[in-house]
């Protein structure tokens, strides 16, 4: 069985949440792969919550704004601006959040750069079926577009 797992028809992938901790766990066992003759190929840091845009400085205040009636009375454009600063107030909320995962994915890549890093975003609902692992094959096998490559 050793000799199938050190073979060249044999790599693994570790699989680590997106936090300091688990990636150090991560790169401990890909350095012991290594170790014992394995080829580990890739790390997966699975649910990772990328930052789909960037807020400017004083976004949470301008929310806190938008938040308040205007003062018109008008009632539609009261929830239109709620609804803008609720967006605003979600993100600026989880911006810490994404900025400790991308720090401690930076880290990782500087403490193992020959390791390549694989993404994958927090998807709705538990994987428990082929449309769930081609979800994640979507993001995994990508080319260098980032189109989802058909395997």
């Amino acid at each position: 069985m050793l000799e199938l797992l050190r073979s060249a028809h044999c790599a693994f992938l570790v699989v680590a949440a997106p936090v300091p901790g688990s990636l150090d766990e991560a790169g401990y066992f890909v350095e012991r792969l290594a170790d014992g003759g394995m080829r580990p190929a890739a790390v997966v840091v699975n649910r990772r919550h990328p930052a789909p845009l960037r807020l400017p400085r004083g976004a949470a205040a301008t929310a806190n704004r938008l938040s308040r009636s205007d003062g018109t009375g008008d009632k539609r454009t009261d929830v239109e601006r709620g609804a803008v600063a609720a967006v605003i107030a979600s993100y600026a909320r989880e911006e810490p959040r994404r900025a400790a995962e991308a720090a401690a994915m930076v880290g990782f890549a500087e403490r193992h750069p020959e390791m390549p890093l694989l993404a994958v975003p927090e998807l709705p609902g538990d994987v428990q079926d082929v449309a769930g692992l081609r979800r994640i094959a979507s993001h995994l096998f990508r080319d260098e577009e980032g189109t989802a490559e058909t395997r």
